[in-house]
């Protein structure tokens, strides 16, 4: 770890030149006034002393965002995270929902900084034991208990390290990359296979095909057929796995094939069963399970534990132009341990959905994010 010391007349000041010279991943470790030296002592305010660190692999050069693949394992947060959050992390196991604590224990009495900061989180959807856990560590870490500005900063850049994604999807010349989007009713699977599909075909040129896997939901079949038609995309409907397994094997020219499942009911196991032996025979197919940001987290963990026997690859959250409260996201990566792929927001086709970015999600559960809805960049391809 590396550590450096800066002295500026302003919080403002020393947090650029951290920020400068460490980079974006620093943390402040502690803040404090000292005198000014000199005869500067009798004309100024204070001076604004600060110690940051950062970790020496942080610091080391990385591939872009744009361009990274998630490693297996990288939706696991319990590597990177230290001692006084193990014991929230140490039960992230997918469960019907979260454990709350016999009795709460706060940083603060009422109307303090930090039991301030800690009522914020839960009130935009923090799990509680987890937004107790943020706070605890920030104060612990930062030896301040009043310092709004820092500990939310602390706390943003934990979050971000907690949150991973996988990048945008990668397309392999001569290997068709076969994408699933499995999730409950309503969550708008069609809709975002829609834009994946438009975005792939329309703007990077690919050769798609499209697989509508939902014998329950007639009105989606059509959905998805006019979207494909307009696209000029082909569209196959498959009925059984054994038809699932011929229709992948008639795509191998494709460089991307994606299959849009039907939706079920959380509690219906069967439904669930049914769909894991269609997947079995896609030939490794990426699965994205997909969750609406607008739906309650408790409904959410559920979804995961349902959804806990397939091999889920990423989560994908959709309609996020419809809540304000994005903590559940958070609860949801670390709880399913596994990495975010994409968002989406709104029903234009293929602008609303973009790669996930940990940056993004950490200042949206904070709401440090500007929240008026602005043009989404597009899901940009990387070719391996």
């Amino acid at each position: 770890m590396k550590v450096k010391r800066y002295t500026a007349a302003t919080m403002q000041e020393a947090i650029d030149q951290v920020r400068h010279d460490l980079g974006p991943n620093a943390v402040i470790l502690h803040s404090r006034k000292v005198g000014r030296g000199g005869v500067l002592s009798l004309l100024g305010k204070p001076m604004i002393e600060v110690t940051a660190a950062i970790e020496t692999e942080a610091a080391s050069p990385r591939a872009p965002q744009a361009v990274r693949r998630a490693e297996p394992g990288e939706g696991d947060v319990e590597p990177r995270a230290d001692h006084r959050l193990a014991a929230y992390l140490g039960s992230s196991q997918p469960d019907p929902a979260p454990r709350m604590p016999s009795r709460r224990h706060e940083v603060a009495g009422p109307g303090s900084v930090v039991e301030t900061i800690r009522r914020e989180l839960v009130a935009h959807d923090v799990d509680e034991l987890l937004a107790e856990a943020l706070v605890r560590s920030a104060v612990e870490d930062l030896h301040t208990a009043e310092n709004a500005g820092l500990i939310t900063e602390y706390i943003e850049k934990r979050i971000e390290r907690f949150l991973r994604v996988t990048g945008p999807i990668t397309l392999e010349p001569g290997t068709p990359r076969i994408i699933a989007l499995v999730g409950p009713t309503g969550v708008g699977k069609t809709t975002t296979a829609a834009k994946l599909a438009a975005y792939f075909s329309a703007v990077e040129r690919e050769n798609i095909a499209i697989i509508a896997a939902d014998i329950f939901r007639v009105a989606g079949i059509e959905q998805m057929r006019a979207y494909a038609k307009i696209l000029k995309i082909p569209i196959d409907v498959v009925l059984t796995p054994t038809d699932m397994k011929s229709t992948i094997a008639s795509h191998g020219d494709k460089d991307l094939v994606i299959i849009d499942s039907g939706g079920s009911s959380p509690y219906d196991w069967m439904h669930v069963l049914e769909l894991t032996s269609f997947l079995k025979e896609a030939g490794g197919a990426q699965i994205h399970l997909v969750l609406s940001a607008a739906t309650r987290c408790k409904e959410n963990l559920a979804v995961l534990e349902r959804f806990a026997s397939m091999d889920i690859h990423s989560l994908l959250f959709t309609k996020l132009d419809e809540t304000r409260d994005y903590g559940s996201l958070l609860t949801l990566a670390i709880k399913s341990k596994r990495p975010i792929s994409y968002l989406t927001a709104g029903q234009d086709i293929p602008d609303d959905i973009e790669a996930a970015s940990p940056t993004k999600l950490a200042r949206m559960i904070l709401r440090t994010e500007p929240q008026q809805k602005e043009p989404q960049s597009a899901p940009a391809a990387a070719h391996g």
